[in-house]
């Protein structure tokens, strides 16, 4: 109870004081303490009941019916804190919108899983989520204490966790009208692959599903896209003809009052204060994390529509950094070398997670950028806050306002690229991992001239960039086949491929104009040199000719 106490002190000292968002580090420790204190025990696998690539689980452990209603009631926030914590969120800063996001997701929580941990008794045979309906009846017969007033602090609790539930995550009541149910929903949702994808891209998935259903990947693919004008009947035909293949329209799975899913979006790609792109996209980036969360599977493989795999994306379920974490990320290039240092200690309450002190290439300044987000697989269940905060990073607060003075997160990175461990990070779940690959370019290379006495590194050029195995062969890359995706001739215009380049692992060399190896040229074409060049293997060409074959036919289709 001196905890709780201290808990109620602090927080309400921190509110009075307007200043919610400030960097105390005190009140920082207690809500990471809290959050592993009241989350829901998630169950563990048991992997020896894996049939046919879907685990089930074992039933979580018994509840103290009488310790969970404590826990969730002593919770119960002041008239004073639930006013500021249902106040508008401040946008004057970008960096204190999302520390102001990251405490109020960590009070959320908090509370979420306290309630889960009292609602949810366990699971069915069936594997579905057994949800105790008979709360107030248990209360009543509860001899502990008054039945009056433990069901008056149920009531209220329940009352401001559904007004903060719609006040953070509202977006979400057009597909489920409460979060728990939600969340809930995914525990026998299986494994599946999902994909965002408009017209203009349909070929670029038709050529990777195809693809991966040679390798043998059976998994269910759901292909979502925004309204008949995104992606046309022929083009959603096409699609279902492959066996396991569903499309949705997300657009009516979203409810996006005082924001639009479906818009074009700015974001500019700043590199020591200049703009190399200025990006107008159709809401792609957006739909991606949307889509993750209201896919009906509770283990996701979310890709790119211009993703092309070597081999079965089904094993990427199987990585052991998957298996411990449940969320595993992609490193994007180790390229330019900027200090975020900065920016992240104003974003995310403190102490900072070990993820960030030791690894975290914003933090260190080794790269501008950190994550690649063309593949991300999550397990729901186990991540439930943190993606939805990733939803709410790329939903309302994606897009800024100069007359409101309000500072979106796309003006302050590019795109969803780096919001999956951000958002992880502000709600305080540390459990992520990035692949352990490498990053490269994949084509057909030429002879550098990088600088005097290096004339022997070779340096290939392209739009794709590569993701290499743990064993360092080719995993994934993205850019499509294309030689440049952008242009008019993207589905006649293939690109080579002959072999690959790596970067070189965490370092920040520079010997302009090259950063790393890399180097950016006209038409923002990325350029990587190394010394390291890997013909492809037999069986890698294989799979090229594969993918350009597959390609071929796709296009002459006329999708």
């Amino acid at each position: 109870m001196a905890t709780l106490a201290f808990f109620s002190f602090v927080l309400g000292a921190l509110i009075v004081t307007t200043s919610l968002y400030s960097p105390r580090k005190t009140f920082d420790r207690l809500l990471i303490s809290l959050k592993h204190d009241h989350l829901l025990r998630v169950p563990q696998y048991d992997y020896s009941r894996c049939v046919d690539k879907h685990c089930l689980i074992t039933p979580p452990r018994d509840v103290d019916f009488e310790a969970a209603l404590r826990n969730l009631t002593d919770l119960i926030p002041d008239e004073a804190r639930v006013e500021q914590l249902l106040s508008p969120i401040d946008y004057s800063e970008g960096t204190s919108m999302l520390r102001d996001l990251a405490i109020r997701t960590r009070v959320f929580a908090a509370l979420f899983g306290a309630w889960e941990s009292l609602h949810i008794a366990g699971t069915m045979a069936s594997g579905d989520v057994l949800i105790r309906q008979n709360i107030i009846e248990r209360i009543r017969h509860n001899p502990s204490e008054g039945a009056d007033e433990a069901i008056r602090r149920y009531d209220t609790v329940r009352s401001f966790l559904n007004l903060f539930s719609r006040h953070l995550f509202p977006w979400t009541a057009r597909h489920s009208p409460d979060h728990m149910l939600l969340h809930a929903s995914f525990n026998t949702g299986g494994r599946g692959i999902v994909v965002t994808v408009g017209d203009h891209q349909a070929a670029y998935v038709l050529t990777s599903i195809r693809t991966f259903r040679e390798f043998g990947c059976d998994l269910p693919v759901e292909v979502f896209f925004l309204g008949d004008e995104d992606l046309h009947e022929d083009s959603r035909a096409a699609l279902k003809e492959i066996p396991g293949v569903t499309t949705r329209d997300l657009s009516e799975m979203v409810y996006d009052d005082g924001w639009t899913l479906k818009g074009i979006v700015e974001s500019a790609y700043v590199l020591r204060g200049l703009i190399l792109e200025l990006t107008m996209a159709a809401s792609g980036w957006a739909a991606k994390p949307m889509a993750m969360l209201l896919s009906s599977f509770r283990e996701v493989i979310l890709i790119d529509a211009d993703v092309l795999f070597f081999d079965d994306p089904t094993d990427l379920f199987s990585d052991p950094d998957y298996l411990q974490f449940g969320a595993l990320f992609f490193r994007d290039r180790l390229f330019a070398p900027t200090d975020h240092a900065d920016f992240i200690s104003k974003s995310l309450p403190w102490p900072l997670s070990q993820n960030i002190l030791q690894s975290n290439r914003w933090w260190s300044g080794t790269s501008h950028h950190m994550q690649e987000s063309g593949v991300v697989v999550v397990d729901k269940w186990r991540h439930f806050v943190a993606l939805l905060l990733t939803t709410r990073l790329n939903g309302p607060d994606r897009e800024g306002d100069e007359t409101l003075g309000k500072k979106g997160v796309y003006q302050m990175m590019h795109g969803d690229k780096e919001t999956f461990w951000l958002s992880w990070e502000m709600a305080g779940d540390t459990d992520y991992a990035f692949f352990d690959g490498r990053a490269g370019q994949i084509g057909v290379v030429t002879q550098s001239s990088t600088a005097s006495g290096q004339d022997s590194k070779k340096e290939m050029c392209g739009k794709q960039l590569l993701h290499t195995s743990r064993d360092g062969r080719p995993l994934w890359f993205n850019g499509w086949i294309a030689t440049d995706k952008h242009k008019e001739n993207h589905l006649s215009s293939f690109q080579d491929f002959e072999g690959f380049v790596v970067e070189p692992r965490e370092t920040s060399r520079w010997d302009l104009p090259y950063w790393n190896g890399w180097n950016v040229r006209e038409g923002n074409i990325m350029c990587l040199a190394s010394d390291g060049y890997v013909p492809l293997s037999s069986e890698e060409r294989q799979t090229v000719e594969l993918i350009l074959e597959t390609a071929k036919k796709v296009v002459a289709s006329g999708v």
